[in-house]
């Protein structure tokens, strides 16, 4: 009996040995086969935003999704990691080929997304400065104290809603030394000196833009401040081509538009604005131009132009954890 038992007892333990071989070979396999798979999966991810990016960019709403979501500043760390995936992995051959275009994408994002200018403050000149808010998350008063902080002689803000009660007065009250633009939608604009007139412009699909005639140390110049809905899928042609048609409607004078376009700079919608329009800190601006998201911005989603007859001297990006957009600092010459 006592062998039997014995016999018994050493099979129970032979198959519970077997089981537990079986889950940690399974449990092993499991992990492989993720690395592996998520391993191929940014670098598939990586070729077909680069093919977007150098063939349609963002004209198509549908592939847009690749060309927003995985700029170079986003395709360098994904291919270094995948790399380094394969190379943990023992394949010496695609570790060091993603390590490779990833150092290409480094060269590729330091190419299109930093500027030198040798430009220097100028305090002669006016300054302006766009920012967007992020609807006063951070607190109405430290926004506040922000945009004092700017010092800026004509200011944009966008989404200065939900916190703000956006009206003239109260806008006049906190900022007596600015005449003051405000209402719905959160579109806000500060000058020191005279706002003619003003207005709003329905973009279409969320978009929205305030014109402003404004007079800064006697000379006139037309604002335009935008800001157009965040959401990578939208069909932005749309929003760009009733743009253009304000600003075809305009008279000819020095014009500036500012806002959060909610499109990256390198956008293909941008390129009929170029031909009369210049953008403050692609002209005259140093450093990496990207504005969103803090505290790692990969996108310049925030911009200010400038027509041919303004002369853009001088052009900076904030820092603030009070918003998820760094705001803009330019001086400019009017004519």
């Amino acid at each position: 009996m006592q062998d039997k038992a014995s016999a018994g007892h050493l099979t129970n333990r032979h198959r519970a040995t077997k089981v537990s071989f079986f889950r940690r070979a399974t449990h092993t396999t499991i992990w492989v086969w993720f690395w592996d798979v998520a391993a191929a999966g940014a670098v598939v991810l990586c070729v077909v935003s680069v093919v977007v990016r150098l063939t349609v960019r963002d004209s198509r709403a549908g592939l847009a999704l690749f060309y927003y979501t995985l700029p170079p500043a986003v395709l360098t760390p994904l291919l270094i990691s995948a790399g380094s995936v394969w190379l943990w992995k023992k394949r010496c051959l695609a570790g060091v080929f993603c390590w490779v275009l990833g150092a290409a994408c480094v060269l590729w994002w330091s190419h299109s997304a930093c500027f030198y200018h040798p430009t220097a403050h100028d305090p002669s000149c006016p300054r302006v400065a766009f920012w967007n808010v992020a609807h006063g998350v951070a607190g109405r008063d430290a926004i506040y104290r922000q945009i004092a902080e700017l010092n800026a002689d004509l200011i944009g803000l966008v989404e200065a809603d939900r916190a703000f009660r956006s009206n003239d007065e109260v806008w006049r009250q906190r900022f007596p030394e600015y005449a003051v633009s405000a209402g719905p939608h959160g579109l806000v604009v500060l000058v020191r000196g005279i706002i003619l007139k003003s207005d709003f412009v329905y973009l279409g699909n969320h978009g929205w833009c305030k014109t402003a005639i404004v007079n800064i140390d006697g000379k006139q110049l037309d604002v335009l401040l935008v800001d157009l809905l965040s959401a990578p899928l939208t069909k932005r042609r749309g929003h760009f081509e009733e743009l253009s048609k304000v600003l075809n409607l305009a008279p000819k004078r020095p014009t500036l538009i500012m806002g959060d376009f909610n499109t990256p700079a390198d956008s293909v919608f941008f390129e009929p604005l170029r031909r009369q329009y210049r953008n403050a800190f692609e002209s005259a601006g140093t450093g990496y131009y990207a504005t969103w998201p803090i505290p790692l911005p990969v996108l310049a989603l925030d911009q200010v132009w400038a027509s041919s007859a303004i002369e853009i001297r001088y052009c900076r990006l904030g820092w603030t954890w009070r918003s998820d957009h760094r705001p803009i600092i330019a001086e400019l010459q009017i004519p």
